[in-house]
């Protein structure tokens, strides 16, 4: 018993020891989670480890900061924040709010109760002195720079192309892009026809329109199977627990693939994951939340607070119409024809985020209590709040008109190449109180 009391630890040790079990933790509600949703839950290669990776490297770089003399009565709640404070807020509080019903400051009140309680333990842990907090310094902040890095999803060819565009060549075979306008649909109501979209309108005045066209599904995933495979979603096997669906025919990817083409998918909808059909017969995919560093508890923090009225993060948070389209000009840029490239832009999706470079002086955001009434009405539903409803749709105007904007870019730059055929669809579409 004497041996165990003279054990003791460093400030970064014990930061170090609470990273690893907070990170055990996190990746057995990560297999919970992925067991019973993985069709919209990838977790990439490895994600244990990274996510042990992640917490270590955050509890370590807050012990080494909060173990100087100054700030040691502070290192127990700053330990316990970084810790299990912010794993209870991430994977307990909308569990809370709807077991228990509780409005969203009653649930933040009890995880802060709890990290207090967790505090006390923390702050008094014996420790000794430790020689090498320099080394540990350094090596946290390079470790939090790798992390962000990977977080950031910067692809390495992407970094390494000089910027220099193929020239199109003499050839029969076409380059293919299909452009997905995720939760847009072709409505006056809305504003579609009347300028909100001038450069899908510009594109479709020159093109073949089908004005009497149906999304095989009213969501995400079945309606773009529809598309990559040619069946219909109903045709095919579908598990509603995991939602995926079974399928093991060719896809287009797969089709264009086999025939020498250059196949790259650019997704903002992080439910089109590459475990699945959307994943199949693409060389190259970019998704949002692609690292496993935004499986842990911290990421799904950073991608949800835009979903929570917060402001929009840079990691971890869905892709912009800005950022698909940059994305996918510079695979067309590096990229040798024929290529087959496949687009998904998630604007139109609430909370219809709207771009700052967009945004008009007045602009202001609406909150989630405000919106939820009005996406979630239906015919059978109280009638909404006309004002709060002419908002809303607004908002969603303005952030189509926006991701027009970055469309009109990417229509722009693959038509350079005059051997190139565009579609552009729809999955499905918003309500908005409407069958």
């Amino acid at each position: 018993m004497s041996r165990l009391k003279s054990v003791r630890l460093t400030a970064p040790e014990v930061g170090l020891l609470l990273g690893l079990a907070v990170g055990v933790f996190d990746s057995f509600t990560l297999l919970t989670n992925w067991s019973v949703a993985r069709g919209a839950y990838y977790l990439p290669p490895l994600w244990w480890l990274t996510v042990l990776w992640t917490w270590m490297t955050a509890c370590c770089l807050t012990a080494v900061v909060f173990s100087s003399p100054r700030l040691s009565w502070l290192r127990g709640f700053a330990l316990a924040f970084i810790g299990p404070g912010l794993l209870l807020v991430s994977r307990t509080a909308t569990p809370m709010k709807r077991a228990w019903q509780l409005p969203s400051w009653q649930v933040l009140l009890i995880c802060l109760a709890a990290t207090i309680v967790l505090a006390f333990p923390l702050a008094r842990i014996p420790l000794r002195p430790s020689a090498f907090w320099k080394r540990y310094l350094v090596g946290s902040v390079i470790s939090t720079a790798v992390l962000t890095f990977l977080a950031a999803d910067v692809r390495v060819a992407d970094l390494l192309h000089k910027g220099k565009t193929h020239q199109s060549s003499a050839r029969t075979t076409p380059n293919v892009v299909l452009i997905f306008l995720d939760t847009v649909r072709y409505d006056e109501s809305l504003g579609s026809a009347l300028g909100t979209t001038p450069n899908l309108m510009r594109f479709a005045a020159r093109g073949a329109a089908f004005d009497n066209a149906w999304a095989p599904s009213p969501w995400t995933i079945p309606s773009h199977f529809a598309v990559f495979t040619g069946v219909d979603p109903w045709l095919a096997p579908f598990d509603p627990d995991t939602r995926t669906i079974a399928y093991d025919g060719p896809t287009m990817a797969d089709r264009f693939h086999s025939r020498g083409y250059a196949t790259a998918a650019v997704y903002a909808n992080p439910l089109l994951t590459p475990d699945s059909v959307n994943g199949r017969g693409y060389s190259e995919i970019s998704y949002s939340r692609a690292s496993a560093v935004c499986r842990t508890a911290i990421g799904d923090l950073l991608s949800r607070t835009v979903f929570n009225d917060g402001p929009r993060m840079p990691l971890c948070s869905t892709y912009t119409a800005s950022e698909v389209t940059a994305r996918a000009i510079r695979f067309v840029s590096r990229t040798k024809s024929p290529y087959f490239l496949t687009v998904n832009y998630l604007d139109g999706h609430d909370p219809y985020y709207v771009e700052r470079g967009c945004r008009e002086p007045s602009f202001r955001a609406l909150s989630r209590a405000e919106r939820d009434p009005i996406v979630s009405a239906n015919p059978d539903s109280h009638a909404p709040d006309l004002t709060i409803a002419k908002r809303v749709k607004a908002q969603y105007r303005h952030a189509l008109n926006c991701m027009d904007r970055s469309l009109g870019r990417l229509l722009a730059a693959v038509e350079r190449d005059p051997n190139t055929i565009i579609a552009i669809v729809g999955d499905h579409g918003e309500q908005f109180g409407r069958h």
